[in-house]
């Protein structure tokens, strides 16, 4: 059975040098067969937006923005990038609360 990890992250990518860092955490646990969601919220839903230069984990990594957090910021669903899914605060709740899911907030 593998592990499932929900990484909640809510700075901004030009807020915070050690993003790189959380997102290759991300990856590296998917990469050793992991079941990985990353969920922005707040001010790391910036980073989203189309043609800004910020390096997401790739596939298996399940990237989810709060919709909340891109209304309260101007940011459209069509802006954001393709990789990514509009999510919401209900969803968040199950999923830390979802059985043998480690969240680690960052």
């Amino acid at each position: 059975m593998s592990q499932k990890y929900l990484l909640i992250e809510s700075r901004d990518s030009f807020d915070s040098a050690d993003l790189p860092y959380f997102f290759n955490l991300a990856k590296d646990l998917a990469a050793k067969g992991s079941d990985v969601i990353l969920y922005l919220i707040q001010n790391a839903v910036f980073g989203l937006r189309k043609g800004v230069k910020q390096t997401f984990p790739g596939s298996p990594v399940k990237i989810l923005a709060d919709d909340f957090s891109l209304r309260e910021r101007g940011i459209k669903k069509v802006d954001i990038i393709a990789s990514a899914k509009v999510s919401n605060v209900d969803e968040l709740v199950d999923l830390l609360l979802e059985e043998n899911r480690k969240a680690v907030w960052h």
